[in-house]
């Protein structure tokens, strides 16, 4: 078997060649993306990793290179990697100003969904980013905690149009009771639009609560 990326090949949309791979990520469809260390002329430490994907290994996000969204921020180091049946890409990154967030390449064009500091739907700025969901329908959906007059915790999705909406958050109403804890899937691609929760109230109680992105 052949592969489509190994040490030493060029890393396409760069000048370098592949030196180290991280853990891909994979999907149904035996598609798959990837972050890796590249070497080579015009490389140096400011321009050496970056996210590929597809069987051309299509060059998806590099180090050093501008963060959509971010004003003149650029990639600092990338985590997280997902990939949905489409093979569209979300991922973690740190960006060269201190901040990070989660970005998106959807419909073949690379987007900010959100980052530390961004005011969130509702009320409130995000603190932290917690569990990550890209489904296949190409939008996000993650749990966050929000600094809102204290920490609070909330999930999150992009609609249709890929604007950002609040599905729960604690301390809100659901279903005649008080939120009081959230729990979402683990970083993780899912196979459709529908996904679920488990939702604690005051009262101690518990529910499983499906929704599908707005």
């Amino acid at each position: 078997m052949n592969p489509s990326a190994a040490e030493g090949m060029d890393a396409p949309g760069t000048t370098g060649r592949f030196v180290k791979f991280g853990i891909p990520a994979a999907n149904r469809a035996d598609d798959y993306a990837f972050q890796a260390t590249i070497a080579g002329p015009g490389i140096t430490a400011a321009n050496n990793s970056g996210i590929w994907k597809g069987s051309g290994s299509v060059l998806v996000a590099q180090k050093g290179a501008m963060a959509p969204g971010a004003g003149s921020a650029v990639f600092k180091s990338f985590d997280n990697l997902l990939l949905n049946f489409d093979g569209e890409v979300a991922f973690s990154a740190r960006l060269s100003d201190g901040s990070s967030g989660i970005w998106a390449d959807t419909n073949q064009k690379l987007h900010k969904v959100a980052t530390i500091g961004s005011a969130a739907p509702g009320a409130g700025v995000f603190k932290k980013f917690n569990s990550v969901v890209l489904v296949e329908a190409g939008q996000i959906a993650f749990l966050a905690t929000v600094d809102d007059a204290g920490a609070k915790t909330g999930i999150y999705a992009e609609d249709k149009s890929g604007a950002l909406a609040l599905i729960v958050r604690t301390h809100g109403a659901l279903n005649g009771k008080t939120v009081s804890a959230l729990s979402f899937s683990a970083t993780a691609s899912v196979p459709a639009s529908g996904m679920a929760y488990r939702v604690t109230y005051t009262n101690h109680s518990q529910e499983v609560i499906e929704f599908v992105q707005p």
